[in-house]
């Protein structure tokens, strides 16, 4: 049997889960490990990650948490307080 590139496109694409662009802030609770409190007090500070409003709806984009997940990478404690963090 061959396998042209668009079986092989098209069982690659299966084997891969799609993942929801948006996120509400349960789902990024459950998702990033931070409490859903969390994410109400940084949209109220504003110093969390970027968000869009859509009536009464917070979502927030994947690449947004990432981006600020990936931000606050440090090595050791003395970089968060340099930071202000």
């Amino acid at each position: 049997m061959a396998v042209t590139a668009a079986t092989h496109q098209k069982s690659m694409s299966a084997a891969i889960p799609s993942l929801k662009q948006n996120l509400t802030e349960i789902e990024a609770s459950a998702e990033y490990g931070m409490s859903v409190f969390w994410y109400r007090r940084c949209r109220w500070a504003g110093n969390g990650p970027a968000f869009i409003k859509l009536g009464a709806a917070c979502l927030y984009p994947r690449n947004e948490l990432e981006k600020f997940f990936n931000s606050r990478l440090v090595k050791s404690t003395s970089e968060s307080a340099v930071r202000g963090n």
